[in-house]
């Protein structure tokens, strides 16, 4: 592997494989991204980028989250997509793709077991749902709403957001809230 030691499984040192599999990343704790870094690892060669954006957007319709988020204290709405895994090897792969942060989440779940998450925000996380939007299968309506509204912001702004402008940017945040409050009907075959 990159390191120069000689390779025992998955093509990584006998160091890295036994982090792997401890950790599910190849890096210390010191190496692990941090919150404003880009893309951490590259993209593994095995599939062109193309192929992985089809699994980028399955791994995304799955367990993704896309929403509107309100900051409080700036009074402004930005769009943000989130994934949250136990195992971050997947979500270096995102990084890999799409850039945006990579972090543990506060606290642990069920008995000692971290979770990660990786996010992009704003402009990024538009970036990445286009680029996704194509294979979007369950969170296709989600996009469209998205983009709605990053549509919105591309307007410059003097002396704080208008309230109509305000009022149609939680508009957007609400539709998204219910289109993820849909219930689904059982299959019959």
């Amino acid at each position: 592997d990159a390191c120069g030691r000689p390779a025992y499984g998955d093509g990584m040192c006998s160091m890295h494989y036994q982090r792997v599999k401890r950790t599910g990343s190849p890096h210390t704790s010191s190496e692990q991204p941090r919150r404003g870094r880009g893309p951490h690892l590259p993209l593994p060669s095995t599939l062109p980028r193309e192929q992985w954006l089809v699994w980028a957007a399955g791994f995304v319709d799955g367990e993704g989250c896309i929403f509107i988020q309100y900051r409080r204290p700036t009074r402004t709405h930005y769009l943000k997509l989130t994934v949250p895994q136990l195992n971050p090897a997947p979500l270096y792969i995102l990084q890999s793709l799409f850039g945006g942060a990579l972090r543990p989440k506060a606290g642990r779940t069920a008995p000692y077991r971290r979770l990660w998450i990786w996010e992009v925000s704003s402009r990024q996380a538009a970036d990445a749902i286009q680029e996704m939007r194509p294979y979007l299968v369950v969170k296709g309506a989600e996009a469209a709403v998205a983009f709605e509204f990053q549509a919105g912001l591309g307007r410059a702004i003097q002396n704080g957001v208008p309230p109509e402008e305000r009022a149609r940017r939680q508009e957007l945040a609400d539709q998204l809230k219910e289109l993820k409050a849909r219930t689904y009907p059982a299959h019959e075959d």
